[in-house]
């Protein structure tokens, strides 16, 4: 038996792989999404607004069909969910990846989107007391060099020294 954080590396668990698939297809989809955004020529707080715009008609649509019910929340809960959720998850983040996008590429800020599970796993392990241990370790280094090469950030720094 593996030690912990193993499941996250190989996923043994019957039908995970239907999990690795929807995260695949999601990924693509915001690239997707990006490389649109970038060649429409929008302002990072439009396309922002778009999509948080398009998010809330879709929710408000599920919502309708599947039923919504916030019974037993106290509204300061609901204030604090649209504040976390809404704004600063919804567009502040939008607006800020959009904004990368803008002046770096799609490309470069792709290669920076990759940072985001390694700062999880950080986060994870100095908030949460989770523990890495070599498997995250190993996969923690690997992104970081893979978005240093992708990012340009080590030819940049190569020519300085020429």
């Amino acid at each position: 038996e593996g030690g912990v954080g193993d499941g996250d590396v190989v996923p043994r668990a019957p039908g995970a792989c239907r999990g690795l698939r929807s995260f695949a297809l999601r990924r693509m989809s915001w690239e997707f999404y990006k490389v649109v955004f970038r060649r429409t020529g929008l302002a990072p707080e439009h396309g922002a607004a778009l999509l948080c715009f398009w998010s809330a008609v879709a929710f408000g649509l599920l919502g309708l069909f599947f039923g919504v019910s916030f019974k037993g929340i106290g509204v300061r809960a609901l204030a604090l969910q649209f504040l976390l959720q809404g704004v600063l998850s919804g567009f502040v983040a939008s607006y800020t990846y959009f904004y990368a996008v803008k002046i770096f590429g799609a490309a470069r800020s792709a290669a920076a989107a990759a940072l985001v599970p390694v700062l999880a796993a950080l986060g994870g392990a100095v908030f949460l007391g989770e523990a890495l241990g070599p498997p995250k370790a190993l996969g923690i280094a690997v992104v970081v060099c893979g978005v240093a090469l992708a990012s340009g950030g080590l030819r940049r720094g190569q020519r300085r020294l020429q």
